[in-house]
């Protein structure tokens, strides 16, 4: 029983109350950029941890959720996906959250076309909103180059 309950605390980071500071060395750079960007500190007392696996979706694989409570939020990364992230994915991954759990923000199922290299063409999406993570292109030549477009985004619509 002990075994049991002490592989399941390996995939837990608590963040508790951010007024007390607190959050897992992985995911709290994250956490002070969105409240860098945001100019507040987040609200209440949220959690954010990790979890083996979640539920699939008629969108594609789960690897965040956002679940406001009457007292606190909490949210669930996917801890093998998070692994497998490199920084710019996570930063998305906690801001889309956040976006959930502190903005109030639905999802934003919008996209733009641009063109890249070569006369190539790429979708866009409008938002860190929007339901699915960025791809590699998506990131280098969206969120990347317009990433000042995507933070102004997440936090206007909040104060709307």
């Amino acid at each position: 029983m002990i075994k049991i309950f002490l592989a399941l605390n390996i995939f837990i980071v608590s963040c508790g109350n951010f007024e007390d500071g607190y959050c897992d060395y992985r995911i709290e750079k994250f956490v002070k950029q969105f409240e860098s960007y945001y100019g507040k500190k987040i609200d209440g007392e949220l959690a954010i941890y990790f979890e083996q696996s979640l539920a699939d979706s008629s969108i594609g694989e789960v690897v965040g959720i956002c679940k406001p409570h009457i007292n606190n939020k909490e949210i669930q990364i996917k801890f093998d996906a998070w692994m497998n992230f490199n920084d710019k994915r996570k930063e998305l991954l906690i801001f889309h959250e956040l976006g959930h759990c502190q903005l109030n923000r639905d999802h934003l199922n919008t996209t733009f076309e641009i063109t890249i290299e070569d006369g190539m063409k790429i979708t866009c999406p409008t938002s860190i909103m929007y339901p699915m993570l960025m791809s590699d292109l998506q990131i280098k030549y969206c969120y990347d180059k317009m990433h000042d477009y995507y933070i102004n985004e997440l936090f206007e619509m909040e104060q709307k």
